[in-house]
Order: C-alpha cells, then structure tokens, then sequence
C-alpha cells in the first residue's frame, strides 16, 4: 500500500499538471485515432519519454534499471507496466483533449497561443538557429518541428478542455455538493494518532526549540540499542492506553508537540486519503483507510512507530470552519475523478497501432 500511495502522486500529476518539455521523438505514423484527430509515432515518443523523465525526477531515489522496472509493486504488477499504463492514459486523454476542444467550440487564448511560440522560440535559440534545431530533430528523433508544435498545441488544448470543465470554480461540470459528499464519504478517514521516531532524537536548544541545519533540516542523534528499545516499549505502552479507552487528545497532547503538530487548530484529528498522503505517513493513511472507525492500531514505517485511531467522519468535515484547512485541493481532486471518467469512457473509442506503441517499452527508452 505505500508504495501504491507513493505513486499515487505521480498519478494525479499526470491528470491535473500542464507540461512542456524538450524531448525526443521519431517517425510520424499515425498511432492514436480518434473522430478524425490523431497522434503521431513522434508525438508518442516525446510524451512516453518526457513522462518517465519526469517520474525519475519526481523519485530521485529510483534508479533507471530494468532491476527496478521489473520488480513488482503493491499492485501485484511490475513498476514498468504500472507506470506505463499510467503515462499511456495520460497520452490517451492528450487525443480525447484535443477531440473535445474542438467539440465544445474553444479556442487557445493569446496567452497559450504565445506560450506556444516561446516554447519553439526557446529551443531554438538552444541551438543557435531554426536550421540547427531542425537537423538535430531530424538526425537524433526522425521528428519534425511541425510535429513539435502539434505536440505543444494538443498540450494547450488539453488544459484548455480541462480548465472549461473543471475549474473548481467555473468550470461547467466541476463537482457538485452531492459529488463532494459522496466522495468524501467514500475516500476520506478521520484519525488521532500519536507517533515515536524509532531510530533517533531530535537535539534542542536551550530554549527547548529544536536545532536546525543551514538548510532549515531539524538536527538528529542516532539512538543506542538500548534507548531503541525503549522507543519499543513506549509505543505498545501507549498503544494498550488506547486500546483501554484513553482519551487520544491527552496522549497526543503529551508526545505530539515535538513534531510541531499544532493540536489547537486540529481539535477534530487528521482527515487523511490516498489523495492527501504526503501530509501524513504513508502508514498512518493505509491504516486508516482499512481500519473500522473506533479500531485502534500499532503501525510502523523505517522511520517511526505509530499509535492509531480511527474515528467517525463528522458531515461535510470539508466545509467545517474548524477543519476545512485540511481540505486545501479536496474539490480538485474530485474534478480529477471526474475528468478520469469521462475522458477514459471517450477513450474506449481510439484505434491504436499496437505495433507501434508496444515498441515503447520504459526499461529501454
């Protein structure tokens, strides 16, 4: 599971971020086919190969090895099969982008009609002149820098259609008040939880604050075997309290506010999902997730112990004056769900030169 959540993001950029990068491409065949729009060989590339760069500098711990591309995930598949669906759907939806661009009667605004240019006009004077770039495009990808554009403009479209529909604030089918309570219902848990670093302290000033590098990184000293054991015991100590009915403020109270958690202003406890799982562990969220509300659980990551509770979700916690600062991306995240649907429905219509893309392989692009 937390592998899956760590993934997760990468996920939702692929849905909801702009992009525009240098890459590489190659022949333009036709691969993609959809109501009369296509997407060339070149174009495929550039976004199978723009992609996984991003996704290796998104995780800059992930080595770009068929070790690691064909070891298998939480999903039960290896990770080049995972995050190649992933890129190819987002690849996908660029098609059904540009198809329904043209459906609903928009048009680029000057501002993308511009960024269109720059972006030409900057990759040029990378290479010194239009002629030097165009020959590298040529000899290095087999691409044309009338594909590059193409590739620019079905990128504009594409945030065109998804700024039209889902703007969380004017788009014409972003989320209904139904669509967010159903969805928070669905994804959404309620926690209190105290953690335990497992492997080091941190070390304090005389003010009691706590040390900090020049980068703003808190200091830390490793703990010995013995205080390592201690941590242990504390944790399943703490974990029996909870589990006999103690109140979960006063524990949190007592060993939270090390970790800077400002408990005043989170009086309710922690609203956590896959959506959200950077804001709190990775181990916190899957626990929460499958837990039973009133179920106390001990869980662990390298890092840390933690005692956790799951509570009952409160009616529209999202729009809580108390707890809403919790909810910051809830309804862009919701749209999310929505533009997956509707583009993934149109999408079951493209034809696609399987000869073509199954060449595309991310272990050896």
């Amino acid at each position: 599971m937390k592998k899956y959540l760590r993934i997760l993001a990468f996920i939702l950029a692929l849905l909801a971020l702009p992009f525009q990068f240098a890459s590489c491409s190659r022949r333009s065949k036709v691969v993609l086919e959809l109501d009369g729009h296509e997407i060339s060989e070149g174009m495929y590339s550039y976004w199978m190969n723009n992609w996984k760069d991003y996704f290796l500098t998104y995780y800059s711990d992930v080595k770009d090895t068929p070790e690691y591309w064909a070891s298998l995930n939480d999903t039960g598949v290896t990770n080049e099969e995972y995050i190649s669906s992933q890129i190819e759907t987002r690849i996908r939806f660029y098609l059904v982008g540009m198809v329904l661009f043209d459906e609903l009667g928009l048009e680029l605004s000057d501002e993308a009609e511009k960024s269109i240019k720059d972006t030409v006009n900057e990759q040029i004077a990378h290479y010194e002149s239009r002629s030097e770039y165009t020959k590298m495009l040529k000899e290095d990808y087999g691409i044309t820098l009338k594909e590059m554009k193409a590739v620019f403009r079905a990128e504009e479209q594409y945030n065109a259609v998804l700024k039209y529909l889902y703007d969380d604030t004017s788009g014409v089918e972003t989320a209904t008040a139904d669509e967010l309570e159903a969805y928070y219902n669905t994804y959404y848990a309620r926690v209190k939880y105290v953690m335990f670093l497992k492997n080091v302290r941190y070390v304090y000033n005389d003010d009691g604050t706590r040390k900090t590098d020049s980068t703003g990184r808190y200091l830390t000293e490793e703990l010995s075997d013995s205080e390592k054991d201690e941590v242990v015991s504390k944790a399943q100590s703490v974990y029996a309290e909870a589990l006999g009915g103690a109140d979960m403020n006063a524990l949190m109270e007592k060993y939270m506010k090390e970790f800077g958690f400002d408990l005043a202003s989170t009086p309710n406890g922690f609203y956590v999902s896959a959506d959200d799982y950077l804001s709190h562990s990775a181990a916190v969220t899957s626990a929460a997730l499958e837990m039973e509300v009133g179920e106390v659980k001990l869980c662990e990551n390298d890092d840390c112990y933690y005692v956790v509770k799951k509570l009952e979700l409160p009616e529209k916690g999202y729009a809580s004056p108390t707890d809403s600062g919790q909810f910051k991306n809830f309804v862009s995240y919701v749209n999310n769900e929505k533009l997956s649907k509707k583009f993934s429905q149109r999408a079951e219509g493209i034809k696609e030169n399987t000869e073509i893309t199954d060449k595309y392989i991310l272990s050896k692009i």
